[in-house]
């Protein structure tokens, strides 16, 4: 958090997962959906997802041009048919980037040059269509495992000893420190468009070694393990002042949360299920997969208690079961 913009609102979202399941993080993104109901599956590779609700179709419903782009392969996740079936107008993979960079000798594409390739997309789009846009950009950078570059490119370095563990540590922060740069630097060339802009950034999981150097002080470590850095940014701030509010009381959301107060912020929520959301993140602010949910006040209450408000959450549940089957908005 030290080096990102202090025009930055800066909190946490929790993700399904610990260590892997990039495709399940998106999925609960996207759709709203929890996976407490769809344990351990990549949504993409079993759900049919022709018709599925979620924040591309409200987007698309008020006439924005929808766009999804990943540096890697399509048949990764089977995103190709997955971004496709759920109705995004244009999606990009590996093949149409230009000029790709890396950090180091890593063979991944860096984050600064992915934000290269969707401005060049974007600028297109507004130059054919001057529809408005929703973008859904997914790096690979930050990607494990964390033994790829020297020593020399690391920009941070971890105080103590974690053993084996350290060189890794060492490298993955630096990644996100890079990720940090990169994204300041995205911030600084949108700021002086004219157009509103809405930046969400965040983690899909934390690294596969985080449960083996989590401090012995940490209170709920399912919790900690799960929730990653969320970033949002606007140069109309007044879009965001809801969801700063929420921060500012709770510091972290749930990911299946985070769609429906995207959709808030730009004017665009007209889905019943995520109007139900969006109204539920006031009191629940964190839905997990591992049977509780977090409230308002901090309580840290089981999907199966008899509190009233377990009773919203069992209402969502078959919201949502109603949305996998049948596809209902």
């Amino acid at each position: 958090y030290e080096n990102v913009r202090e025009d930055v609102i800066v909190g946490g979202s929790v993700m399904p997962n610990v260590g892997g399941g990039t495709n399940r993080a998106e999925y609960e993104l996207l759709t709203g959906n929890s996976l407490y109901l769809i344990p351990e599956e990549a949504p993409f590779n079993v759900l049919n997802m022709n018709g599925a609700p979620s924040i591309v179709t409200d987007f698309n419903l008020a006439g924005y041009h929808t766009m999804a782009l990943h540096p890697a392969g399509a048949s990764n996740y089977q995103r190709g048919r997955g971004w496709s079936a759920m109705g995004f107008d244009e999606v990009h993979f590996i093949t149409d980037f230009e000029n790709t960079r890396s950090v180091g000798e890593d063979a991944l594409v860096s984050d600064a040059s992915v934000y290269e390739n969707m401005l060049r997309w974007i600028r297109q789009t507004e130059e054919s269509s001057g529809d408005p846009l929703f973008v859904y950009c997914l790096t690979i950078q930050n990607h494990g495992g964390y033994d790829r570059k020297s020593e020399k490119f690391n920009t941070v370095h971890v105080e103590g000893d974690y053993g084996n563990y350290t060189d890794q540590m060492e490298e993955y922060l630096s990644n996100v420190d890079y990720s940090v740069q990169a994204f300041n630097d995205l911030l600084s060339i949108i700021e002086q468009e004219e157009e509103d802009y809405i930046l969400v950034m965040l983690g899909d999981h934390a690294p596969g070694f985080a449960a083996r150097v989590v401090e012995p002080w940490v209170e709920d470590e399912e919790l900690a393990l799960r929730t990653v850095p969320l970033y949002l940014w606007s140069n109309r701030s007044e879009r965001l002042s809801d969801i700063s509010v929420l921060l500012s009381n709770n510091d972290t959301v749930s990911a299946n949360e985070l769609g429906s107060m995207m959709l808030d912020a730009a004017g665009t929520l007209t889905d019943p299920f995520f109007g139900y959301v969006r109204e539920l993140s006031h009191e629940v602010p964190i839905i997990t997969t591992y049977g509780f949910f977090y409230t308002a006040d901090h309580r840290k209450i089981s999907y199966d208690s008899d509190a009233p408000l377990a009773d919203r959450l069992r209402e969502y549940f078959v919201m949502e079961y109603d949305r996998i089957i049948h596809k209902s908005r």
